[in-house]
């Protein structure tokens, strides 16, 4: 009596008419429908957890204002409370070669990458060899390989079947074809926000076009300077600009099922402005340093004038004469005393540290340079009166001698 399970049987006639070759299809017919049944499962599980991260809308108002609904008023009273969600993705805002506002990754892409796990899990089921190649290797020759029965991804949406002709069944495969759809249609319209997304970053468009050094150029060209006031009102321009860009542009933003990383972009424009604004209060700080050497050196020419020693009464009547005229001097550098100071408080005001503690004392002594002044004045009087009391003398003593 033969054996009906026989794995070493070499005779393909005697393993066709074998409890063996009805054991193995039976076993063929069960795994290929748990096969079915695990990918259903698996098909819809992966299809719903997609879609259940996906918001049902997504309204774009401005780059820090984006609305994201993932709940019917229905569901969120059945529910209770809405259960939070994250998105699934995280793509980069930057701007690519023409200083336009682009995304690091194609939206089209991440669509891709996702229908392609989905194409790849199906078709690892393609893999899967049928036992009796396993089993009988002497039966079955190894280089012609046989796979199970398993559902596959048609190419186009399968016909339906006559309903008058009762022979026609439909395709067993319409189901993954449908699920397949149904994740690719609400990706696809997960990604469009993005582009009005984008579209709100237009407002910035001179902002990408801003050349730091051509402004700050603009401002301290000697050819043609500008006043401390008008560089503070750039500073402070600057600045707010700054302020508003941070304010504006957020750090990162949940857009339908991406984090959209804006820090970057977000960055780079505000360290234009910071970088013109500070640029703007050195060269206002080089303006005070000027004025101040300016004003001081004309005092020091005043106060060396004043400090001369007379050689005879002539040259001390001189003297006098522009003594005299010094208060008128000093009336006018006034005004040029408190534009430096001016500058300097304009300075103090954005809270400028000057390098060196010469550069910042000579705000003081610009301050006192008139109080300086005075008292050379005052001590030069007491010297010429001295010295004229001497020449008087040796002018009458020569006087008596000549007589």
């Amino acid at each position: 009596m033969k054996p009906w399970f026989n794995l070493n049987e070499t005779d393909r006639t005697t393993y066709e008419q074998s409890k063996l070759k009805r054991f193995l299809t039976q076993q063929r017919f069960v795994m290929e429908d748990t096969l079915l049944k695990m990918t259903e499962k698996s098909v819809h599980r992966f299809v719903d957890s997609i879609c259940s991260f996906l918001p049902i809308a997504c309204l774009v108002n401005a780059p820090n204002d984006v609305s994201n609904t993932y709940y019917t008023a229905e569901q969120i009273k059945a529910l209770g409370a809405p259960k939070p969600k994250f998105p699934l993705f995280v793509i980069e805002l930057q701007l690519d070669e023409d200083n336009r506002p682009s995304f690091s990754h194609s939206p089209s892409d991440v669509v891709h990458s996702i229908l392609k796990t989905f194409d790849h899990g199906l078709a690892a089921l393609q893999e899967i060899g049928q036992l009796e190649q396993k089993l009988l290797p002497t039966l079955f020759k190894s280089n012609q390989k046989s796979f199970l029965k398993v559902p596959v991804k048609p190419d186009t949406m399968p016909d339906s079947p006559d309903p008058n002709d009762k022979k026609q069944l439909p395709d067993p495969n319409t189901w993954i074809y449908v699920a397949y759809q149904k994740l690719r249609s609400r990706i696809a319209e997960c990604v469009d926000p993005l582009d009005a997304y984008l579209k709100t970053f237009d407002k910035f468009n001179a902002e990408y076009k801003l050349d730091p050094e051509a402004v700050i150029k603009q401002f301290d060209n000697p050819e043609d300077p500008k006043d401390s006031g008008e560089l503070r009102g750039a500073v402070i321009a600057n600045r707010r600009q700054a302020d508003a860009l941070l304010e504006t542009i957020p750090e990162s933003i949940t857009v339908s099922m991406f984090t959209v990383n804006c820090d970057n972009i977000r960055k780079m424009l505000v360290a234009k402005h910071t970088q013109i604004a500070d640029a703007l209060v050195e060269v206002i700080a080089k303006q005070a340093k000027a004025q101040a050497f300016e004003t001081m050196k004309e005092f020091t020419d005043i106060n060396d004038m004043i400090n001369r020693s007379p050689n005879d009464i002539e040259e001390l009547s001189a003297i006098r004469e522009f003594v005299a005229g010094v208060p008128n001097q000093i009336e006018k550098l006034e005004g040029q005393i408190k534009m430096g100071m001016q500058t300097y408080s304009i300075l103090e005001e954005f809270g400028y540290k000057f390098g060196e503690d010469d550069d910042y004392d000579k705000q003081w002594k610009l301050y006192g340079s008139p109080c300086e002044t005075h008292e050379v004045i005052k001590l030069q009087r007491d010297k010429l009166e001295k010295e004229e009391h001497k020449m008087v003398n040796k002018m009458q003593q020569e006087q008596s001698e000549f007589d």
